[in-house]
């Protein structure tokens, strides 16, 4: 890139397909991964994209194209048509990428940044959960911190995307210990499921809470239709980072990073303790 020189959205989404597709310098030589065995390929390829992804922050964004990076969503899901990772991981998960949750697969993960302050290892509890309401966003976020619950699917290697976003030892932002449980979903479920940028923005652009010409989504509105939302890579691999324009005003950027669903309604029967590493 030319000194001074931003990039253009659709450039810097291009590059980022690039860097999907490519190959770590981490990953041993072609004629090695070929002996590799299908989990240590899908922990490679989910690891991969965990990591891509995780480097597209918001300051990230600021600096490669600009603040307030615009997209259109139809051209940036047809860019990522094209992302052969994500082939690559719906052959093997094929519902990390186009749905349906699996919600008898859901792990939720407490690490040090939300222990307790009693050090009690404590699995989610219904008492705790706080449903989306009108009172209580006064000014809604794109991705709430405070309310509803989120987590990730268990793969078939056993861990969720969560657990390889943490990293082998941990970080500043999900420091030790770890304690990961197995939710059990006790009824059918209405998730929303969003496979792309399109998607995301026409679900956001329907139930819409409008403030000063931005879009976020009425997680209220959205709580008395669906008992959560699952977000699958394609769409972050598509949106993370951008703003979306919409005829009412624009559409902010979000942050997944990794397979996620955001339940905005309390679901579950039980938890299961699966995982300790402290």
């Amino acid at each position: 890139m030319a000194a001074g020189r931003k990039l253009r959205s659709l450039e810097l989404l291009s590059r980022r397909r690039v860097e999907l597709d490519k190959s770590p310098v981490w990953w041993p030589a072609p004629e090695w991964r070929e002996a590799w065995s299908p989990d240590q390929r899908l922990c490679a390829q989910i690891t991969h994209f965990a990591d891509v992804m995780s480097r597209q922050s918001d300051a990230f964004m600021d600096y490669e194209a600009g603040h307030g990076a615009m997209i259109d969503p139809a051209a940036a899901d047809a860019i990522m048509a094209n992302c052969r990772l994500l082939g690559d991981i719906a052959e093997r998960e094929p519902s990390l990428i186009v749905g349906p949750v699996q919600a008898r697969r859901q792990h939720w993960t407490r690490t040090g940044r939300n222990a307790l302050p009693s050090g009690e290892i404590q699995a989610p509890r219904e008492t705790e959960f706080i449903v989306p309401s009108s009172a209580l966003e006064h000014k809604p976020g794109i991705k709430p911190f405070h309310l509803g619950l989120y987590t990730s699917t268990a793969t078939s290697i056993g861990c969720s995307m969560w657990k390889v976003l943490f990293g082998p030892r941990g970080s500043m932002i999900y420091p030790r210990p770890w304690y990961t449980w197995e939710l059990e979903v006790d009824r059918d479920v209405k998730v929303a499921e969003i496979r792309g940028a399109t998607e995301w923005v026409e679900f956001v652009r329907t139930r819409a809470r409008i403030s000063d010409g931005v879009v976020r989504p009425d997680w209220a509105r959205i709580a008395r239709e669906f008992d959560g939302i699952h977000v699958t890579l394609p769409l972050i691999a598509a949106a993370q980072g951008f703003h979306f324009n919409t005829a009412h005003g624009v559409i902010p950027p979000a942050f997944w990073d990794v397979e996620t669903t955001f339940w905005v309604r309390w679901c579950f029967s039980s938890s299961r303790l699966v995982e300790a590493v402290k």
